[in-house]
Formats: C-alpha cells, structure tokens, sequence
C-alpha cells in the first residue's frame, strides 16, 4: 500500500481558494450525479447563481472568528475541502458545510483528517455545538459523522419539500 502525505491547511493564497473553489463546484456535481431527486434538490438549494454568489463570499463569511475554509491536499496536490460557518452566533452554534472529497481521495483517511480538523476549528473559535448535514446515499460520510460522536436529529432550518427523506441531519455538542 502505498504511503501518502496528507495534508489540511487554511488556504495561504489566491491559488488555494480558487482550489476550494474548483473542489465546491465539483462537489455540486457530484450531487447533481447522484439522481433527478438531487438534481432537484440543488436546483432548490443552490441553483447556479446564487451558488456562484455563495462561493463569492468564502472569504468572508468562512473566516475566523465566523468560521474557517479548509483545503485537503494529498501529495500536495488539491483533493477536497470543508468550511465551517457561524449558524447561529447567540448560541454559538457552528455549521460545517461542503465536505467533499474527490474520488481519489476516499479511502487515505483524508475525509476523517479533514473533519477532525473541523471539529477542533469549532473549539478553538469557541462555538458550542455543531450543526450540519448530508444526503441520504452517502453512506461513508454518514458513519463517518457518527463514528466521530455527531448524532443524528431532526432538521434544524427549514428545508425545502423536496430534502424530505433526502438528507440526514447531525449535531455535536462541544
């Protein structure tokens, strides 16, 4: 088996967000992939636009002390990202968002590296507990999340009709 170098940084310059950028829009597709159920779910979530928008505002609202923007580099080389954003600021509840992997990546170990990661962003920026979420076929993440001490609950912000039965919902006290 072959040994590799695995890495999970905060983007250092231009060239990383344009990374966690490239691996967010990889990400929406590989979810647009997943079936005509998730197609329409993005659709609703994230049409185009406004998902350009979203990835417009990275450094902004996923920096300290809102939140974080992580990129994985295996060997080096980009292979998946995960930020973190204040939910709620009241309570200090934290959302981890656009966890994703890209197919070489799965199974080195990165996505539990990347997530542990995460988890001590959310300590050291002092929020209480995390919130976030996942498709209903992605199985590896979900036993992952859980594995890692997130359990499931219900919805915490309205969801769109269409997410009902779609998506699994997690939250880990801090």
């Amino acid at each position: 088996m072959n040994k590799h170098r695995v890495d999970i940084i905060s983007p250092r310059d231009a060239s990383d967000i344009d990374a966690i950028k490239r691996l967010c829009w990889e990400y929406r597709d590989f979810l647009f992939a997943m079936g005509p159920q998730f197609e329409a779910m993005i659709d609703a979530f994230y049409p185009v636009e406004k998902y350009q928008a979203v990835l417009g505002l990275l450094e902004t609202d996923h920096v300290p002390p809102l939140g974080t923007l992580r990129l994985a580099l295996v060997d080096g080389v980009p292979v998946g990202c995960g930020m973190i954003q204040t939910f709620d600021a009241e309570t200090r509840d934290a959302e981890i968002k656009r966890v994703f992997l890209n197919e070489g990546a799965r199974g080195l170990g990165v996505g539990r590296k990347l997530m542990d990661t995460l988890i001590q962003d959310c300590c050291d920026l002092g929020f209480n507990r995390i919130l976030m979420d996942t498709g209903v076929p992605l199985k590896a993440a979900t036993k992952l999340y859980l594995d890692l001490g997130f359990k499931l609950r219900d919805e915490y912000q309205e969801m769109p009709e269409i997410s009902r039965g779609n998506v699994i919902f997690f939250e880990m006290a801090l």
